[in-house]
């Protein structure tokens, strides 16, 4: 097979659904939201990760708020995203109950969604 055809068929069979034309599932869509916010808090991006916060978070906490709540938590707060990513990485699944999707990160634990309209925002990462 020519390298040009193995790489496109390479890459057409790892788009899987996107590739079909069919849409990502409500928890993949949930997931991609949970691994931009962890993303955006890890790099300091705070107006990036304010806007993934649900309405609650998002009417209680600015940017800078965000950023300050983060930095007052210290080691627990680094723990929670470094929990959160280390877990999301692994593929784990989320498990969506009803408008809500939670990922267990340990004993008691989640980063939690919730769907707002048809979209998701992260409520928690603990």
């Amino acid at each position: 097979m020519r390298p040009l055809a193995l790489a496109l068929l390479l890459s057409l069979s790892c788009a899987g659904t996107a590739a079909a034309g069919l849409p990502p599932s409500r928890s993949a869509v949930a997931q991609q939201q949970l691994a931009r916010f962890l993303s955006a808090v890890e790099g300091g991006r705070w107006a990036e990760a304010h806007a993934l916060l649900s309405a609650r978070w998002r009417g209680r906490l600015t940017p800078g708020g965000l950023a300050a709540d983060r930095a007052a938590a210290g080691p627990v707060g680094a723990a929670a995203v470094a929990r959160a990513r280390a877990v999301l990485d692994a593929g784990v699944a989320l498990d969506l109950r009803g408008g809500t999707a939670l990922l267990p990160v340990g004993p008691g634990k989640a980063a939690v969604l919730v769907e707002e309209g048809s979209d998701w925002y992260v409520d928690a990462v603990e």
